[in-house]
């Protein structure tokens, strides 16, 4: 078993060395699953669109990409295609249809 060395802190406290638990005890497995899945759900968006409004959703997409350079309108490429996809895969594959 390897040895901890302990860090001497400016006020002549000693303690372990790493990050220090999040109140009196470290968090079990279940309990760092869990914070790991709230801050992962807040990473993602969901957004309800009536099937009429996909066709629409999805020349207004490709427009941007293809007319949105020649008009000045600064839009990353990537994300536009991300998105054209998104909307494609969401739709089974008709959206551009």
């Amino acid at each position: 078993m390897a040895k901890q060395k302990e860090v001497q802190l400016e006020l002549g406290v000693t303690r372990l060395p790493g990050r220090p638990c999040l109140g009196d005890v470290p968090l079990t497995p279940a309990e760092k699953q869990r914070r790991y899945r709230e801050r992962q759900h807040h990473k993602n968006v969901t957004v309800n669109v009536s099937r009429d409004d996909v066709t629409t959703l999805s020349m207004l997409l490709t427009a941007a990409k293809f007319y949105g350079p020649r008009i000045g309108v600064d839009l990353d490429a990537n994300s536009l295609q991300r998105l054209i996809d998104a909307l494609d895969v969401s739709c089974g594959g008709a959206a551009l249809k």
